[in-house]
């Protein structure tokens, strides 16, 4: 990958420039980068595991008792509905272990090769453990390597 090509993953700007402005520097929000993603959880089920003892979550308010006020979860059922209607943002940790039909190796992988080209061409190779996507006239496989270390791309 060529680290001087604007990228829409990075909001039109280079793989260089965001390693040298951003990366552990200062946040960036990118609207869009992923353009029509539909979330494969919905807000209120994403809300429910936030909930659960056994579920790491955090909620970070910008205008909080203090600004960019974090809270570690779990959360008490009334806490959303006591939030401001924006500016705070709910993370929850290892959702793919906590909702089984996100837990799909092939999904995982082509969203994570979709990163690096647009897809024209998706193939999965279960036996392997692999997934190939083409667009651009490239074509990148990545190799399920397990729970912990997800996908990682084949040189």
């Amino acid at each position: 990958m060529n680290p001087d090509i604007p990228l829409q993953l990075l909001g039109g700007i280079t793989a260089r420039e965001f390693l040298r402005d951003y990366w552990q520097k200062k946040p960036l929000l990118i609207r869009q980068a992923i353009p029509d993603f539909e979330s494969p959880i919905d807000a209120d089920e994403l809300a429910g595991l936030a909930l659960e003892e056994e579920v790491e979550s955090r909620l970070v308010i910008e205008h909080g008792e203090r600004p960019w006020e974090l809270r570690r979860g779990p959360f008490a059922e009334d806490t959303f509905s006591t939030l401001p209607e924006r500016e705070w943002t709910l993370l929850v940790q290892a959702v793919d272990q906590f909702v089984p039909e996100q837990n799909n190796p092939a999904e995982y992988c082509r969203g994570y090769v979709k990163q690096y080209v647009p897809i024209s061409a998706f193939t999965d190779d279960p036996e392997r453990s692999e997934v190939s996507a083409s667009g651009l006239g490239r074509t990148h496989t990545a190799r399920w390597l397990g729970e912990h270390q997800g996908c990682r791309l084949n040189p």
